[in-house]
């Protein structure tokens, strides 16, 4: 089975592109294929450049994906995987007790390039004319944030807390309280690939049995952790 992910996008990739051969995508997808019954390779590319793959059926699915419109009429999805969360991020010290999204005007926000973050905030953005700086990744972004070149990033809550475990971020960003945003993540089925979508109510139960041994949520902490080495996935 062929799937596809976003390059350089920790913990769920760490290489930029090319047949990808550690992180917690690969982890997933190759689990969930030995309890289905498949064998899954997993190629990175950029957002944009991997929904164009999916459009044009040149892979079979993407390993960890949320929902939206656009994506709707290219994909089936799985059962949940776990939630997607989106919070605002701030320079120490500096945190917005924001109540909505216009309380952002005037700032300076980053964003990632390809991201889903949100309809209600992209409503927003064209809305309340915020001001948005997109930037090619959420790490990029919380380095523009240190540097001053925005004033508050909306990023994934997954990588969040992969990077500000790192030395260099700790203690130089704080977190707005309420996520702005709250989603399911999937694996996403190409409907191009009648192959692929008949493997659909395998890959679901064995989602749903690595939910009850508990198997998922340890692939998840075992990832969360920059000190651990990025061995390849066995």
């Amino acid at each position: 089975m062929r799937f596809a992910e976003e390059g350089n996008w920790p913990p769920f990739t760490r290489e930029r592109g090319g047949l990808a051969q550690t992180g917690l995508s690969l982890a997933l997808i190759r689990e969930i294929g030995r309890r289905a019954g498949f064998a899954a390779r997993l190629e990175l590319f950029p957002m944009k450049r991997l929904l164009l793959e999916l459009q044009q059926g040149r892979h079979d699915g993407v390993t960890v994906i949320s929902r939206n419109p656009e994506r709707e009429a290219l994909l089936a999805f799985s059962e949940p995987l776990f939630q997607k969360l989106g919070y605002v991020y701030f320079r120490a010290g500096e945190t917005l007790a924001w109540v909505q999204f216009a309380d952002f005007k005037g700032l300076r926000l980053g964003v990632t390039r390809g991201h889903n973050l949100g309809e209600a905030l992209d409503r927003a953005i064209q809305a309340d004319r915020l001001s948005v700086d997109v930037g090619g990744s959420d790490e990029q972004n919380f380095i523009k944030l240190i540097a001053g070149r925005v004033d508050a990033v909306f990023a994934n809550h997954w990588s969040a807390l992969f990077l500000l475990r790192q030395d260099r971020f700790k203690g130089l960003i704080d977190r707005a309280p309420k996520p702005f945003f709250t989603k399911d993540y999937h694996v996403g089925i190409s409907r191009r690939s009648s192959h692929a979508m008949a493997w659909l109510p395998a890959i679901n139960k064995a989602i749903q049995s690595m939910k009850s041994d508990g198997s998922l949520d340890t692939l998840l902490v075992e990832h969360l952790n920059p000190a651990a080495s990025p061995t390849k996935t066995p």
